[in-house]
């Protein structure tokens, strides 16, 4: 077996049981010129989901940015800034950078064990969230620290609010641990996304069909 199959059953490996031994990366949405990938070391896998790329670039200890399209994932030691001020040419490539320099600003704010973040006044459907949050900048939120997202929307409202949950993954790989699940979830289809359901005095994630409209929120810089 070759040394490129043996990382991607190691990494799949990984992903499946929702126990690899890696930090996840942070990773933001950038542009990069076909240039900028020419010099660099690179590797590519075959891999479904952006998430599963997401997870690989992170269990890879070189990669700075990756690219998915089409089932291909891939890899590479370009170091860019996430979000570039200057508008894509045509000829530019999506790809999500480890690195992110934009300013904590309006319509965002930074709390404390959260980071900087948007909670949504209007209701969208999870995918319509999550591409309001993009175009922003930010993602749906992966909170820094779980305890201090429950806390908080406790504190703010009763709503339900969409955030970066999908097929009971984190939209940055990681799977959902037990205790964020609230009472009773996950209970619906593996295709379900999940909102923060406040329910007998304490928020906690529970499924739900990503086609319903909640509130939202967005973090900038995950």
């Amino acid at each position: 077996m070759s040394l490129v199959a043996v990382l991607v059953m190691a990494l799949i490996t990984a992903l499946l049981s929702g126990s690899a031994a890696f930090e996840v990366t942070n990773w933001h949405l950038t542009h990069v010129s076909k240039s900028q990938l020419a010099s660099a070391t690179f590797m590519f896998l075959h891999l479904d989901t952006k998430v599963s790329c997401a997870a690989a670039a992170s269990a890879t200890p070189w990669c700075l940015l990756f690219t998915h399209k089409s089932g291909i994932c891939g890899l590479y030691d370009v170091e860019l800034d996430g979000l570039p001020l200057t508008p894509p040419l045509p000829t530019d490539i999506s790809a999500y950078s480890s690195k992110c320099h934009v300013p904590c600003s309006v319509p965002y704010t930074v709390l404390p064990g959260i980071g900087c973040v948007y909670l949504s006044e209007s209701k969208n459907t999870w995918l319509e969230a999550r591409n309001h949050c993009l175009r922003t900048g930010g993602d749906l939120l992966i909170p820094r620290t779980y305890t201090a997202l429950r806390d908080y929307l406790a504190q703010t409202t009763r709503d339900n609010v969409w955030v970066g949950v999908k097929e009971r993954m984190w939209v940055d790989g990681r799977t959902v641990k037990p205790e964020e699940w609230g009472p009773n979830d996950p209970d619906g289809p593996l295709r379900y996304c999940a909102r923060m359901l406040f329910i007998n005095g304490v928020y906690g994630l529970a499924d739900m069909e990503c086609s319903e409209s909640n509130r939202f929120m967005c973090r900038l810089c995950q």
